[in-house]
């Protein structure tokens, strides 16, 4: 029996479109317009974690029968889950600046107010998340994840970092496996797998044992923060009292879009 196709199993559990009043996000004396825009990056945070943990769920579908082994499917396979761990410490960076060039509205009546809607065992972890942003001991999460968010090969790439991780795996011997590449008659037929390496090393030299689970996309704390914002995105245009109606779009004709051919 073959296995569900994953696109097809989202686009199924996905809820039929609604709408909501757009004044919903437009500012007035009980919610200031600061408050509505962060909220507005916060549903942002949560579609492009969202979408990472996508990449991540058809990849972990097509694990190798064996990955101990030097194959191109397992090298390739790793070089996915490494660069998918790259994007998505990126996404956690981001909404960790987010926060802290925020402070003040994280810390208004209005913002506290929707923070109260928060079911009562994720508040510890947007608690946690708050406090790292702004470089305070964090509690429930983990040290791991602000560091991976601000890993040197994360979101940039640190000249010095690569080249010390490169020097370290194949210059001095701490790599089992030579440097490798599938060198093809095109880009879609050529991989530097030795740039993946490369990475991992500079990734795993922080803590090798958290950053599997954050690379491997099954990170729970990480999961327990997308939660946060999908209830406070939620809870936002509820509080706003707008009425949720059913969108009516059978008429509409969309112009072409981003990366559409």
């Amino acid at each position: 029996m073959s296995s569900p196709d994953p696109y097809a199993e989202t686009l199924t559990s996905l809820a039929k479109f609604e709408t909501f009043d757009p004044k919903a996000f437009a500012g007035d004396s009980e919610w200031p317009q600061d408050v509505c825009d962060l909220v507005l990056c916060l549903a942002m945070v949560h579609n492009d974690y969202s979408d990472v943990d996508f990449a991540f769920g058809l990849r972990n579908r097509v694990m190798p029968a064996d990955s101990s082994v030097v194959t191109t499917e397992v090298a390739f396979h790793k070089g996915i889950g490494i660069h998918l761990g790259k994007i998505m410490a990126s996404v956690v960076h981001e909404l960790l600046e987010l926060l802290r060039t925020n402070a003040k509205v994280l810390e208004s009546p209005a913002f506290q107010r929707l923070k109260k809607t928060l079911p009562k065992a994720l508040k510890p972890a947007w608690d946690d998340l708050v406090n790292s942003s702004n470089a305070r001991p964090a509690q429930e999460i983990r040290k791991m994840l602000l560091l991976m968010a601000r890993n040197k090969v994360a979101f940039h790439y640190d000249r010095e970092d690569i080249g010390r991780s490169y020097r370290e795996l194949f210059l001095e011997g701490q790599s089992p496996v030579p440097p490798l590449v599938s060198r093809g008659v095109s880009a879609r037929s050529t991989r530097f797998y030795f740039a993946d390496a490369i990475a991992e090393r500079s990734i795993f030299r922080v803590n090798e044992e958290a950053a599997n689970d954050f690379f491997s996309g099954n990170d729970p704390i990480l999961k327990k923060i997308n939660l946060c914002l999908y209830h406070l995105v939620t809870s936002f245009l509820m509080q706003r009292r707008s009425p949720w109606k059913e969108a009516r779009v059978e008429d509409i004709r969309l112009p072409r879009f981003l990366g559409e051919t």
